[in-house]
Order: C-alpha cells, then sequence, then structure tokens
C-alpha cells in the first residue's frame, strides 16, 4: 500500500510540473493512469493547472502564515491541494525507509518467508534494497518539488516588498519565509530544456536558489513583472 500511493504521488507530480504548458490556449485532458494495475483513476485538465488559487481567504492565510498585517496575497499556487498531501507523503515514506533498512539488513534469512503486495514477494537481499530504494527515490522526489514550488507571496506597498512562502525541505509542517525585494528574481532560461521547464524556472539572484512558479498564479500580472523588477510606469496602471 505504501509503495503504491508513494508511486502515484511521485507520478502525479512529475506530470503535472511537465505537461503543463505555459501557452496552452485549450483544455487538455491529462490521464494519468496506476502503474500498479489498479482501477483508479486521477482526471487533470489543463484548464485546472492554470487556475490560480482562491484569493478570498487572504486574511486567514496571512494569520496562518505569520505575516504582517500590512501584506496582501498577490499569489497562490493552483496546486495546493496536491503539493501538501505529497510533502507529507513523501516524509512518511522517507521516514519508514531509513526504519525498514536496518531490519531488512539484520534479518536477510527470513526474507524468503516475506510477501508483498499481493502476489508480488520478496525473495532475495537485491529486491528489497530495490523495493526500498524506489520508496526512497519517490518521497526525496515528492520533498524537493514541494521545496522547490512557492505555495503563496504576499506584497506590501507600504515596504514595498514580497514575503514568499516556500516549504521546509525536510519538515512538512514547517515554512520558510523569505523576504524578497522586487527584482531579486530573474527568469531562468536554459538551452536544452528536455521538461520544457523555462517559463516556470526562475532563481533567486542575491542566493542563486533556483524555483519554480506560474505567471498565472498572480492576481495580476503586475505584480509578477513588480517581483521580476520589469514594471514601469505604463505598466502600474494595468
Amino acid at each position: 500500500m505504501l509503495v503504491r500511493m508513494v508511486g502515484q504521488s511521485g507520478l502525479r507530480v512529475r506530470h503535472i510540473l511537465s505537461q503543463a504548458r505555459w501557452n496552452c490556449a485549450t483544455a487538455s485532458t491529462i490521464t494519468l493512469s496506476s502503474q500498479f494495475h489498479t482501477s483508479t483513476m486521477l482526471q487533470l485538465t489543463l484548464a485546472d493547472l492554470k487556475k490560480k488559487g482562491n484569493m478570498k481567504s487572504s486574511a486567514k492565510l496571512t494569520k496562518k502564515d505569520g505575516v504582517p498585517s500590512d501584506y496582501q496575497l498577490v499569489y497562490r499556487l493552483g496546486m495546493e491541494s496536491y503539493i501538501e498531501p505529497t510533502k507529507y507523503l513523501a516524509f512518511i515514506s522517507g521516514i519508514t525507509t531509513l526504519v525498514i533498512l536496518p531490519l531488512l539488513v539484520l534479518n536477510q534469512d527470513q526474507l524468503p518467508s516475506y510477501e508483498f503486495m499481493g502476489n508480488l514477494s520478496i525473495s532475495s537481499g537485491w529486491e528489497s534494497y530495490m523495493m526500498l530504494g524506489v520508496i526512497l527515490n519517490h518521497a526525496l522526489a515528492g520533498l524537493y518539488i514541494a521545496h522547490k514550488v512557492p505555495l503563496r507571496m504576499y506584497f506590501s506597498e507600504e515596504s514595498n516588498n514580497f514575503i514568499i512562502v516556500m516549504n521546509h525541505f525536510l519538515l512538512p509542517w514547517k515554512k520558510s519565509l523569505l523576504t524578497v525585494e522586487g527584482g531579486d528574481v530573474t527568469q531562468l532560461v536554459k538551452d536544452r530544456d528536455i521538461w520544457q521547464m523555462n517559463n516556470f524556472r526562475h532563481c533567486f539572484l542575491s542566493s542563486k536558489r533556483v524555483f519554480y512558479m506560474g505567471h498565472n498564479y498572480f492576481m495580476t500580472g503586475f505584480y509578477y513583472k513588480k517581483l521580476l523588477g520589469i514594471n514601469s510606469e505604463e505598466s502600474d496602471q494595468d
């Protein structure tokens, strides 16, 4: 059950990040099927991925994130409902792997008697290590993605800067608040963009930290331009 949940979560997020296009005009359906031959199907549309998060509960979120009251919510990830459970599942999977590994090393003579996922059995040490490797790989991928994708951004007219809410890399219940000035973020374009992430890939100029965000999740395009420092007096009127 654990491997199936981790596999589905990791597969879901990889498809979301690699197949969501910046300039999609039509809502093509992405169907993600379980790789463990289950009947459960997950159907997402690119229209859902492009939809920004709900901005109406900004006061509640501001208090939850520990952001000063003079900051306004201007960016909310539409995939928040996928990222949040993914990071917890990845954390639990990683801890489970670290607990199981020493037990397997100390009880290798009992491996042939173990049954795993119905008809799938573990009969040798390398098979068990491979299974744990798959679980750990998905756990690290889930934590990495959750760490690289901002959940929310706030902007203060008074301070003229942004506060970006990011997930902690290891602790899923912990958030990191980054104060960023306009112009400290730039789009990072690579010549070889195999996964077609150039439209999402950005980095902080001060720390060179890479992260991924979509401009469609901003309240208006003005705040995206403001964050990148490319706004002008004309765009301020938009």
